[in-house]
């Protein structure tokens, strides 16, 4: 079985992955020709699962120590490609002096968050001050301990209708979060974005439309409401690591390949689930806050157990006029019925009838490039890589100016699987931007693969 631990991360099969690693724990410490292991490849797909980052844990959890030929860890891969902060808090955990090795760029965790804008940088942030305060080190000077006063992000609360036109949230009709003041609104009144200073967030940020309003009569530099209920997240309350300085030393029995030094000791590693505040929303955590209860009920829904039309035409008619309206948006819902079960099987690692539901919203819909691009990924983990090929440069054609940075990583994983290993290269170089090759294109892929 060779580096077929590596060919399941790569092709993001979480739950297959899991089960052979349960059966050949060393199948974990397997590494390709750019110097990444199995942990490194999980951690350039954000959708990768906390059962299969502990499972690799378990079988090499040394393994986040090691650095790929681009020199990054695995923390530095999965901040980059901005995965949920369960996983990097596990990573953090296995191996905390991550938080002050440095890239060939010379640049930290926190630093690659704020780069790629990472919902996780002020948590990154936090976790490096704290590590630093507990060794003795200066941290860094922008940033100082929270104090009672100072504003914090407020707390989201999870109601079940829009604060504002009072609709009900349902499976065709998804709940979002201010982030001005946490207040649950739909989609209609929550498409404005501004920046929020007082929060330190200069990012435009999605916020409701009476925040806007009050936004744009009074300035966003003070918060829209004095009161509302705020986060308690201190300095004070986190635990600090190990004071330990990372030195990277060349590991003989291993091919050239260097790594950190191991900790004397290893810290158990902390099983907790995901923070429930985020200040930004993952692109399937939103869709399936309750996965399990809205898989049943898309079931439901697209296996027959569904309104009849004139109870349906009632229902829509207080919040639409006209048919044609009323006929565009019920071919739009089904659509995205189709997506989000689809996602939901991928979740599963049931790519087969995933690829079913993908091509039936594709067959409502052929406009939706987030549909193709997850009809892409669920082909190239069943190994149908020319279709997948032929779907990722689709996509990349229909939006030659957006944010391609997705299908360009999935494009390469696909090239790179078929053995075109020069063009998944260059697709790599172009997924950077800004990539420069100049004696080794091996060295330098290692890093190209962890753009999103």
């Amino acid at each position: 079985m060779p580096r077929e631990a590596i060919e399941l991360a790569e092709r993001s099969q979480w739950q297959a992955l899991c089960e052979l690693l349960a059966e050949h724990k060393h199948l974990a410490r397997e590494s390709d020709d750019f110097g990444m292991l199995a942990l490194h490849w999980a951690c350039t797909d954000a959708s990768v699962t906390v059962a299969a980052i502990d499972a690799l844990l378990d079988a090499y959890e040394a393994a986040t120590m090691r650095v790929n030929k681009g020199g990054l860890l695995p923390l530095h891969i999965a901040v980059k490609a901005k995965v949920d902060d369960a996983i990097l808090l596990r990573l953090i955990t296995a191996y905390p002096d991550a938080l002050i090795v440095n890239t060939p760029t010379d640049e930290l965790p926190v630093d690659l968050a704020d780069k790629v804008q990472s919902p996780a940088y002020v948590w990154l942030l936090e976790h490096e001050n704290a590590y630093k305060i507990a060794s003795g080190l200066e941290p860094r000077r922008q940033i100082v301990p929270v104090a009672p006063a100072t504003m914090l992000p407020p707390r989201w609360r999870q109601e079940k209708e829009c604060h504002i036109c009072q609709v009900k949230f349902s499976t065709f009709r998804a709940r979002h979060h201010c982030r001005a003041c946490g207040a649950s609104v739909c989609s209609a009144h929550s498409n404005k974005r501004i920046p929020l200073p007082y929060l330190s967030l200069t990012v435009p940020q999605r916020v409701c439309t009476s925040c806007f309003e009050e936004a744009s009569r009074n300035g966003n530099d003070d918060p829209p409401t004095p009161n509302r209920a705020r986060s308690q997240t201190t300095m004070s309350s986190l635990k600090p690591p190990r004071p330990l300085f990372p030195t990277i030393l060349p590991n003989e029995n291993d091919g050239g390949i260097v790594m950190p030094r191991l900790p004397s000791k290893a810290v158990p590693r902390i099983r907790t689930t995901p923070r429930l505040n985020s200040l930004e929303e993952g692109p399937l955590s939103k869709s399936f806050e309750q996965s399990d209860e809205d898989f049943i009920d898309m079931s439901r829904y697209l296996h027959g157990n569904r309104r009849n039309e004139p109870e349906r035409m009632r229902s829509s008619s207080a919040s639409t006029t006209g048919s044609s309206f009323s006929e565009k948006t019920n071919g739009n819902d089904m659509a995205h019925t189709h997506y989000l079960l689809g996602a939901a099987l991928m979740e599963r690692d049931e790519f087969e009838k995933a690829i079913s539901e993908l091509r039936k919203s594709i067959q409502v819909n052929d406009n939706d490039p987030k549909v193709w691009l997850a009809l892409a990924r669920a082909l190239h983990a069943v190994c149908k890589d020319d279709e997948a090929e032929m779907i990722a440069r689709r996509v990349l054609k229909s939006q030659p100016t957006g944010q391609n940075g997705p299908v360009l990583t999935l494009l390469g994983k696909i090239l790179h699987a078929k053995g075109d290993t020069d063009a998944a290269i260059r697709i790599f170089q172009h997924a950077l931007g800004t990539f420069y090759l100049e004696d080794d294109d091996e060295v330098q892929v290692g890093a190209a693969t962890t753009e999103f």
